[in-house]
């Protein structure tokens, strides 16, 4: 890119006229861009003869955010939710994916329909919130630990079935920061509509349920205290109904996800 970059953006990199990568100020935030769709295309993620690693972290430098280096005192806490599936008209039809939850957000996308939602979003928290977590801090003081996680209930937002998964934790330091990292998978080949719906009656035409697999990854951050500071973790699941009438290979599939994000307040 050459000529005169605009108000507020920074080189990061330059060679002659010519700037690669970029710093732009954007709210009260920075953006970096350190990369176009030709470099990734042509693997230049990094460029020969040059230090990266010290480029890399003098970016995370200047983007990182003043209230990063403080402890927190107060957090918003931010679940959402999410289910796509394809409908069949002799099965798991499109009047029944939407009204599995009316007031989300319903999206088309080609033979695919989604729906999104947010939960009740908690603002300004105190420490109790840790207490939300879908595994408790509690648990992750080992290198693995075997607990239970309740499936998702596709209409309803009370929690499904508990279903035994075994997580594996590692944790990774730096920078005055400690993550503790968790993640896990589980097949459940025992479960029922009743364990996924308030209304199991309405996914009758799509079938019985034959497998359900799940997926869970939460990250939380600790400060230099060793207290938390932040996490967010996903659950996704994914579920196959045995229905010979249906258009997509002999099966319904639904696929959902429930998530959730712990971020410090900026007072």
């Amino acid at each position: 890119m050459g000529g005169t970059l605009p108000d507020g953006v920074t080189p990061l990199i330059t060679y002659g006229d010519n700037v690669y990568r970029f710093t732009a100020s954007v709210g009260k935030g920075v953006l970096a861009v350190i990369g176009d769709a030709g470099l990734v295309s042509n693997g230049l993620l990094c460029f020969p003869g040059y230090d990266n690693a010290a480029f890399a972290k003098d970016v995370f430098r200047r983007v990182t955010p003043a209230w990063c280096e403080t402890s927190a005192r107060r957090w918003d806490l931010t679940p959402y939710f999410h289910i796509s599936s394809s409908p069949s008209p002799r099965g798991l039809n499109e009047e029944i994916l939407r009204n599995l939850r009316p007031n989300a957000k319903w999206e088309v996308d080609r033979h695919y329909r989604h729906l999104t939602w947010e939960g009740e979003v908690l603002r300004a928290a105190d420490e109790a919130v840790w207490e939300r977590l879908p595994v408790p801090l509690t648990q992750l003081k080992a290198a693995s630990v075997k607990t239970m996680l309740p499936a998702i209930r596709y209409d309803a937002d009370e929690p499904g079935t508990p279903i035994p998964i075994e997580l594996h934790i590692e944790e990774r330091a730096g920078a005055g920061r400690r993550d503790i990292v968790v993640m896990g998978r589980a097949r459940s080949q025992n479960l029922t509509w009743k364990d996924l719906s308030q209304d199991a009656e309405r996914f009758k035409p799509a079938g019985d349920v034959e497998q359900v697999n799940t997926v869970f990854r939460m990250t939380v951050v600790f400060d230099g205290a060793g207290k938390p500071f932040g996490a967010r973790w996903n659950q996704g699941q994914f579920l196959y109904a045995r229905n010979k009438a249906s258009w997509r290979y002999g099966y319904e599939i639904i696929l959902a996800s429930a998530s959730g994000a712990i971020a410090p307040r900026v007072e």
